[in-house]
């Protein structure tokens, strides 16, 4: 009995490996960047007529998946760096913060449109000297992807959220 046992094994083994051999291999990609986008309206927070910008700065690794068929079916990465908030005109005075997250995202293979997206970490985590955190954004989002309306809809939120942006308006605030 124990032999026939273990052949079935050895014969699923290989027809595992053999149908894994055939799909093709991941890509493999790195990447890094440099940008600088609006963070917040400091009007809205009351705290002046002025922008906080934030000029991110990172990188990170991905690969990509394939059925196979070529298809392409998903993507796995990592990405961190640091967002340096400044109020717009003023460079100087910056507050830092690291993000490190990871991310997935599955593709339907026939239409090659996104259909899920997974990230799991640290996307924003700002903490302003003497105060403490300003946003604060870590754990787990999961979204589904509509094509037909061309947005996501976020369907799992597991973490923290926390954003408190006048004290980092007032501290940013250009001098007169």
């Amino acid at each position: 009995m124990k032999r026939i046992t273990m052949l079935l094994i050895l014969l699923m083994l290989v027809f595992v490996f053999a149908i894994t051999a055939y799909a093709a291999p991941p890509e493999r990609e790195t990447f890094e960047y440099d940008v600088v986008y609006p963070f917040a309206d400091c009007g809205v927070e009351g705290v002046g007529d002025f922008w906080l910008f934030n000029h991110e700065v990172g990188g990170g690794h991905f690969k990509r998946f394939y059925d196979n068929d070529g298809n392409f079916i998903k993507e796995i990465g990592h990405q961190s760096g640091t967002d340096n908030i400044f109020a717009e005109g003023y460079p100087d005075k910056v507050v830092t913060g690291q993000f490190a997250f990871n991310w997935m995202v599955q593709f339907d293979p026939e239409t090659g449109e996104y259909t899920f997206s997974d990230q799991v970490g640290t996307w924003w985590h700002i903490m302003l000297p003497g105060y403490g955190n300003i946003v604060h954004f870590a754990g787990m989002e999961g979204f589904q992807y509509d094509p037909d309306a061309d947005e996501w809809s976020l369907i799992k939120d597991n973490g923290l959220r926390y954003v408190d942006m006048a004290p980092l308006c007032e501290y940013l605030a250009p001098s007169p």
